[in-house]
Parts: C-alpha cells; sequence; structure tokens
C-alpha cells in the first residue's frame, strides 16, 4: 500500500538520520557511493549500446528502451543499497528542515556520495 505524504517524509527524516551515522564508517560509506556511481556507468553505456544504433535510424522506439534501460540502472543502484548522490540529497534536505541533522551531515554525506559517484 502506498504511503501517504506526511508517512514518507517521516521516513525520509527518519532515513537522513540514519545516513548521517552511515557515513561515520567512511570506508564503507565511499565503497556504497563507488557501487551507486559504477551501476549508473555500466547502465549508461549499455544504453549508448543499445539504443545508439536505434537513435541512428530515428526510431520510435529509442525512447522507450533508452528509459527501460536507464531504469535498470536505478533499480541495481536500489537493491544494492548504494549511496547515490540525488536521493541522498533529497533525504538529508527533509531531515535539515525537519531539525533531525546539522549543516555539516548534509555537506558530508552529500560530498562523499558525489565524488564517490563521479569516481565509480
Amino acid at each position: 500500500m502506498p504511503l501517504s505524504v506526511p508517512e514518507a517524509l517521516a521516513d525520509h527524516q527518519t532515513k537522513s538520520v540514519l545516513k548521517a551515522c552511515q557515513v561515520d564508517d567512511l570506508p564503507r560509506y565511499i565503497f556504497l557511493s563507488l557501487l551507486a556511481g559504477a551501476y549508473v556507468g555500466v547502465a549508461v553505456v549499455l544504453l549508448a549500446s543499445v539504443a545508439g544504433p536505434l537513435v541512428a535510424v530515428d526510431s520510435p522506439f529509442a525512447k522507450l528502451v533508452e528509459g527501460a534501460i536507464f531504469g535498470v540502472g536505478l533499480t541495481l543502484v536500489v537493491f544494492a543499497g548504494a549511496e547515490l548522490f540525488t536521493g541522498n540529497t533529497m533525504v538529508m534536505l527533509q531531515g535539515w528542515r525537519a531539525g533531525l541533522v546539522q549543516p555539516r551531515d548534509i555537506w558530508l554525506v552529500c560530498a562523499v556520495s558525489l565524488i564517490g559517484n563521479i569516481v565509480g
């Protein structure tokens, strides 16, 4: 059953505190960030390999294939529990707005996940 908006906000606020604690184990957090970057990178390479020929011949199915392949990459990130910068930004800002995390926590989580994603 889908969550209501207040329930989803409460869940994200709780996750922001958890992420602020997870970044204290820096090697593990860096690894999870690298993993997310690698999954997205593999998805982009696969996307270019599979959808490139479709785009070259102006196929109407190109966008559908691109969306499906990129969705697979994001699914891998979620199932692996990896740390993607975009999701961390959303969750940490909601936790800050609720007063549960400090700006230092936001910067640390976002900086480590962004650098890890880029390197991965």
